[in-house]
């Protein structure tokens, strides 16, 4: 098991002391607990993701599979250096953070599931939106929504407050046209910890969420 109570200790405690002296004193630990730990979780399940349909890429090492602990903070109103989790990501594209994928999101009490693609280009979501209005394709979509709330993900709140002008405004699929992305996750109902512990179904989420993926790569 790559994940021990050491993990979940030193994630709380940099939740409560989020300032640079504290993860300074504490980058044994940091290396120890959230890096290494994170490289062998991603080694344990290169084999699975490569063989799921879409192959899922992962690299064991910060800014490939592991997003890096360290904050972007130049426009944002947490001033915080550090975020208080460990992001992993197994994608399906070009880049970890520009293509549909699979996200683990560890905390100090819960984990965090999701899928999709969180932005697109303008040419790839023109032809989201074909495929969202599409009999066949966007039928597809409805089910696999559907399977995936029977595991507990759902969709992201919508982006947009109307469907774009340029598409049908009474579409029965409009929760798929008001947004930029499709991103489904646990969201607001994180699920228990021990779940990483538990291979067979982390494989069945994990199974259940890279058919969402292949739904935003197949050509229909």
């Amino acid at each position: 098991m790559s994940f021990n109570a050491e993990t979940y200790i030193f994630l709380k405690e940099l939740s409560e002391s989020n300032q640079k002296v504290w993860f300074d004193q504490n980058r044994d630990r940091y290396n120890a607990h959230w890096l290494e730990p994170a490289k062998t979780f991603v080694e344990e399940w290169t084999n699975f993701m490569g063989g799921l349909k879409p192959p899922h890429k992962a690299e064991p090492r910060v800014n490939g599979s592991i997003r890096r602990i360290n904050r972007d903070i130049r426009f944002s109103k947490d001033k915080t250096p550090y975020d208080p989790k460990i992001h992993l990501v197994f994608w399906c594209g070009e880049h970890p953070n520009k293509s549909a994928a699979i996200h683990v999101v560890i905390k100090h009490d819960r984990l965090s599931l999701g899928t999709g693609q969180w932005s697109m280009t303008p040419e790839e979501l023109k032809i989201y939106r074909m495929k969202v209005l599409s009999d066949e394709a966007g039928s597809q979509l409805e089910n696999l929504s559907g399977e995936l709330s029977s595991l507990g993900l759902g969709l992201t709140a919508e982006t947009l407050k109307k469907i774009p002008a340029d598409l049908p405004p009474d579409s029965v699929r409009g929760e798929f046209l008001r947004r930029k992305g499709l991103v489904m996750t646990t969201g607001d109902s994180p699920l228990p910890l021990s779940l990483l512990e538990n291979r067979s179904s982390l494989e069945e989420y994990f199974r259940a969420m890279a058919q969402v993926n292949l739904w935003l790569n197949e050509q229909y």
